[in-house]
C-alpha cells in the first residue's frame, strides 16, 4: 500500500489563515467600534482616542476619562465605554494612562502592560506612586494638542475620573481652571490640600457610593483602601469646590461600592441610569 504523503507546511499555512480569518470575524462582531479608536503618543505614554463619526471633521466636545489606581486607559475604555453615547450626543472621548506604580519605595517600576498605573493626584509620601510625574502638564497638553489640531472645541471639555482618577480630575481643574467646563468625579475626592483657583463657571457632578470601603463618602481611611490615606469627605469636597466658585452637585448612590460595576445596579434603581449614562448625559449637557 502506498504511503500517504504529508504536507506539514501546507497544514501550518492553512491553520494560520484560518486563525487570521477568525480574528477578523471576532473583531467585526465584538469590536466594530474599535475602528474609530486611535492611539496618541505624548511624553512616552499612549492615550486611546475615540472619534465619533457624527462629529468628524469639526471641532467637537471632548470627554477625557481618567482611570483609577492599578488601571490603564485601555482598561478604563472597557469599564466606562462611551462609544454609543459619543455618537448620539456628538463628542469625542480620550482615555489617557497614568504612570506605572512602583512595587515598593526602592523597587523597580511594574512593567506589566495594560495596568498597574496611577496619577500623581496629590497623595504625598506614598511609596507606590511616582510623585514626580507631571500629570497636569501631560493631560493639559493632550487637550491643547487636540484643540490645535481642530479636533476639540476648547469651550466644551469635560474631565471624568474614577477613584485616583477623580482625585486627578480635581487637581487638574484646580491647577488649570481654563481647561474644562465640566467635571464628573466618581468614588474619589480631592487629595490636594486646597484649591485656590477661580472655578467660576465650572460645573461638577460627584458620584459616590454610600458603601464605599476604599474611599468612604464620609471621609477617613477606608478598610479596603490600598493607599490608606485619610480621604476627604464628600461634604468637605462640596465646601472646598464651592469656595473656589464651582457649582457642584452630589449623587450619593445608596448601597453602591467603590468600583463602577458596584455602582451600576444601585444607580439604576435610584436614578434610573447607569454610571455611563449619567456621565454621558452630564457631559452632553442633557442633565444637571
Amino acid at each position: 500500500m502506498a504511503r500517504r504523503r504529508r504536507f506539514p507546511l501546507l497544514r501550518t499555512l492553512l491553520k494560520s489563515m484560518l486563525m487570521a480569518l477568525l480574528s477578523v470575524v471576532t473583531f467585526g462582531l465584538a469590536g466594530a467600534s474599535a475602528r474609530n479608536l486611535s492611539e496618541i503618543e505624548s511624553q512616552g505614554r499612549d492615550a486611546l482616542l475615540y472619534r465619533a463619526k457624527s462629529v468628524a471633521g469639526q471641532p467637537a466636545p471632548l470627554v477625557m476619562v481618567l482611570h483609577g489606581g492599578f488601571q490603564s486607559g485601555e482598561k478604563m475604555y472597557d469599564t466606562l465605554r462611551l462609544d454609543k453615547a459619543a455618537e448620539r450626543f456628538g463628542f469625542n472621548v480620550i482615555y489617557p494612562t497614568g504612570t506605572r506604580l512602583k512595587l515598593n519605595r526602592k523597587g523597580p517600576l511594574v512593567t506589566r502592560k495594560g495596568g498597574m498605573n496611577a496619577w500623581n493626584a496629590g497623595l504625598k509620601g506614598r511609596g507606590m506612586l511616582d510623585t514626580t510625574a507631571r500629570d497636569v502638564e501631560y493631560l493639559s497638553g493632550l487637550v491643547d494638542r487636540l484643540v490645535a489640531e481642530g479636533v476639540t472645541d476648547p469651550a466644551r471639555v469635560t474631565i471624568v475620573g474614577h477613584s485616583n482618577g477623580a482625585m486627578m480630575a480635581y487637581k487638574l481643574v484646580c491647577e488649570r481652571p481654563d481647561l474644562a467646563r465640566r467635571v464628573i468625579a466618581i468614588s474619589g475626592t480631592p487629595a490636594i490640600p486646597a484649591c485656590t483657583a477661580d472655578l467660576s463657571g465650572l460645573r461638577i457632578l460627584h458620584l459616590h457610593g454610600t458603601e464605599d470601603d476604599n474611599q468612604p463618602a464620609k471621609g477617613g481611611v477606608g478598610s479596603k483602601g490600598v493607599s490608606q490615606h485619610n480621604a476627604r469627605s464628600v461634604d468637605d469636597t462640596v465646601a472646598m469646590m464651592e469656595a473656589a466658585g464651582a457649582e457642584i452637585r452630589v449623587r450619593l448612590i445608596r448601597g453602591g461600592g467603590h468600583r463602577i460595576d458596584e455602582l451600576n445596579a444601585p444607580a439604576r434603581r435610584q436614578y434610573k441610569a447607569s454610571v455611563a449614562e449619567m456621565v454621558a448625559g452630564f457631559a452632553a449637557g442633557q442633565t444637571d
